[in-house]
């Protein structure tokens, strides 16, 4: 979630006379998200996200035990990154999932990228969206919405947006 709003949603910026705009490639994928090559993190930022995330839970596996501590950490870590990447693969993909929670991670990301790009920033999870404020009000766009947004490659002729009625708190469909 920290890496998905801070970083990647970040306006890029002048440090030092350079220009740094972490955020550039993602801005990619929100205009062309029907692109599932885009929708990875790419293998710089992937190695460099692994690595961050190898350290963090090393640090925490330290704090807790010894060497089977922090090999479990890492362990966890690796995997939630690898999770986030592949949940998020698949929701750009053609697949529709079995799994409620899969559909409704995916409708929560298509609304991400067709309705509200300041809302949802969660890929495997709706908890920090809910938690601090980020989660879409209504319900999420359906798990068939077409990618008709402005400047999409192919939107002429999409299917037309539509609002879609709030949901209760709890209401179908909304697990973790």
């Amino acid at each position: 979630w920290g890496l998905h709003r801070f970083v990647l949603h970040t306006p890029a910026r002048t440090v030092a006379g350079r220009r740094f705009d972490p955020g550039a490639a993602h801005r990619g994928h929100h205009r062309v998200p029907e692109d599932v090559g885009g929708a990875l993190l790419g293998t710089g930022f992937a190695l460099s996200n692994g690595a961050v995330a190898a350290v963090a839970a090393a640090g925490i596996g330290a704090a807790v035990g010894g060497p089977v501590a922090v090999g479990s950490a890492v362990a966890a870590g690796e995997a939630g990154l690898l999770a986030y990447e592949w949940v998020h693969l698949l929701s750009h993909s053609g697949y529709r999932g079995r799994t409620a929670w899969f559909r409704q991670m995916r409708a929560s990301h298509l609304r991400h990228h067709h309705r509200d790009d300041d809302t949802n920033f969660g890929i495997t999870s709706r908890f920090v969206d809910r938690l601090l404020g980020t989660a879409a009000r209504a319900a999420p766009a359906p798990p068939t919405a077409r990618f008709s947004y402005p400047g999409a490659p192919g939107a002429a002729g999409g299917a037309p947006r539509t609002e879609i009625p709030a949901i209760s708190p709890g209401g179908a469909g909304e697990t973790d």
